[in-house]
């Protein structure tokens, strides 16, 4: 549920939702990678400490993950631009 204060402007109202669904993003995209990783990467339950196999497995897959999600956003902020640069024109 979104919480958007009334008192604000139509503008102000719409930032406060963008922001929320970014934030909302961020927690889908970053528990993604936490058990994304942890399926692949953790597998020996016999220590309390992670094997240097299971550490550098884990930040090999987060750093994957992340540069995946970078290009994943400059190429969607790409389009975007693209579509507004469209409707513009017409």
């Amino acid at each position: 549920m979104n919480f958007i204060p009334q008192q604000l402007t139509p503008e102000q109202q719409l930032e406060v939702l963008f922001q929320q669904k970014q934030q909302k993003e961020y927690l889908r995209l970053y528990n993604y990678l936490v058990n994304k990783c942890f399926d692949d990467c953790i597998n020996s339950f016999t220590t309390k400490a992670l094997s240097d196999r299971e550490i550098n497995c884990t930040r090999r897959c987060a750093k994957k993950y992340m540069k995946l999600n970078d290009f994943a956003s400059i190429r969607f902020s790409e389009e975007n631009q693209n579509l507004i640069n469209e409707q513009n024109q017409h």
